[in-house]
């Protein structure tokens, strides 16, 4: 697992890089600041829902701090 900061997802964007966004923050959190194209799968249910992963493409998680999508 590789950390990156915002700057490089924001150029991954710009590039059309070929990425998955999951937001593993609660379904509130996302409503009150989402990013564009991002799919929220939250922490607590990641595990029954990985089947939504397309392990083919890169997948970037995060978070509002770093704390959660670490995990």
């Amino acid at each position: 697992m590789k950390e990156i900061t915002v700057a490089e997802l924001k150029k991954m964007k710009d590039v059309n890089e070929d990425f998955q966004l999951i937001d593993v923050r609660e379904p509130h959190e996302y409503q009150i600041a989402k990013i564009p194209g991002s799919k929220l799968i939250p922490l607590g249910e990641v595990m029954q829902r990985a089947r939504e992963l397309d392990t083919a493409d890169e997948i970037v998680v995060h978070c509002r701090s770093g704390a959660r999508s670490v995990r």
